[in-house]
């Protein structure tokens, strides 16, 4: 097992949102946002059976989450593990993170027929990060759209091991397309040169109970140390005129996500 590092414990819990990545049947990866409670080192949260999550935890206990602090997004955590599902007997602990992430007395829509589990989820991998962002901007008037700035997108790829790997990027939308730059050495690059099949979920930074996830294939683009993309994207997250961290040898990539599926609410 591994240990969640003390100075970020604090992610696994309210307010943050957990993006949780778990395997479909077909192998690809499946991304949505989910309420956390840390245990120890152990995550837990509730889910359902009749949810997409859970029927793939059930068949492949195998699951990645990536966590962004609400404040700073560039200080995060990925943490990876084994998902063990126990069923739910009443709604206590549902009512317990809903008073905590919405300061309701109560879980809003309870349902005579759910199928309701706690999720305990064993940690063997940790990965953090505190990236020194530049100080806050204001956001674009129109924030609308869910896969472009301002928001984040959480990538979910599949490990060697078969494990699915997430990590935040920022995102923008081309056409139906969603299109995102990255480092050649990266793991997500790592997985996507093996294989293709891609997951992205996000969030509305002013709304989280509004998300969407898209699902397709990804095409990898080398474009060295072409930064015109990442500029764009730093413009936009940032509000700076350029990326301020270039390399002259970069193995800069472009992953164009060709989306096959989207779902999403609110």
């Amino acid at each position: 097992m591994a240990t969640i590092p003390a100075d970020f414990r604090d992610l696994v819990g309210a307010p943050h949102f957990a993006h949780l990545a778990t395997i479909n049947t077909d192998g690809s990866p499946q991304s949505s946002p989910i309420w956390v409670k840390r245990d120890g080192d152990d995550v837990l949260f509730a889910t359902d059976l009749s949810y997409r999550k859970g029927q793939n935890m059930r068949r492949d206990p195998r699951v990645s989450m990536s966590i962004q602090d609400e404040a700073n997004p560039y200080r995060y955590l990925e943490l990876r593990g084994t998902a063990e599902m126990t069923p739910r007997d009443d709604w206590s602990f549902v009512d317990e993170q809903t008073q905590a992430y919405m300061n309701l007395a109560e879980y809003p829509d309870k349902r005579a027929d759910a199928q309701g589990v706690i999720v305990r989820v064993k940690v063997v991998k940790v990965v953090s990060s505190d990236f020194q962002a530049p100080p806050d901007q204001p956001h674009p008037a129109e924030i609308g759209d869910l896969l472009s700035p301002p928001h984040f997108g959480h990538i979910a790829t599949i490990n060697p091991n078969g494990f699915p790997q997430t990590s935040p990027v920022w995102i923008k939308r081309d056409g139906d397309d969603v299109v995102f730059w990255t480092s050649a050495e990266t793991r997500k690059v790592q997985n996507l040169s093996r294989n293709p099949d891609i997951a992205v979920s996000a969030r509305d930074i002013t709304n989280p109970y509004k998300y969407v996830e898209v699902r397709g294939t990804a095409e990898l683009e080398r474009v060295g140390a072409d930064y015109s993309l990442l500029d764009e994207l730093a413009r936009a997250y940032w509000q700076v005129a350029e990326y301020p961290e270039k390399s002259a040898d970069a193995q800069g990539i472009v992953v164009r996500i060709k989306v096959t599926h989207r779902v999403g609410q609110g």
